[in-house]
């Protein structure tokens, strides 16, 4: 898992005032569990970024805050929410999300088998 000291240090240069920084130490606390860091740090990326609400890069940082919560339901809602674009890479914020969402399904279906047995 990727280590969040050197977006930490961009992000501290930079006043928390670069969204592209401050989105991505967001996502890396929440992937990390520190959900209340993350969400603080997306409204500080909104703020930046002058966003009255989420956009996709957004959605995909509350998903895994959802996911972290166990709120799988929540979290397949918010990734869904992540809108594909033109070109998509295979690791733009539409493939991450596709990812979790697939990811969750597995999960539910091993759940539902196993609640089965």
């Amino acid at each position: 898992m990727a280590r969040p000291e050197a977006a930490e240090r961009a992000n501290s240069l930079t006043q928390s005032a670069n969204f592209s920084i401050v989105h991505t130490l967001a996502c890396l606390y929440a992937a990390r569990g520190k959900t209340k860091e993350a969400r603080e740090l997306l409204l500080k990326a909104m703020d930046a970024a002058g966003l009255a609400e989420p956009d996709s890069r957004g959605w995909l940082v509350l998903g895994e805050i959802a996911e972290q919560y166990g709120e799988s339901d929540a979290a397949r809602a918010m990734y869904a929410r992540v809108e594909k674009r033109e070109l998509e890479g295979p690791s733009s914020n539409y493939a991450l999300a596709e990812q979790r969402l697939a990811a969750l399904k597995t999960a539910a279906a091993a759940s539902a088998k196993n609640h089965v047995q």
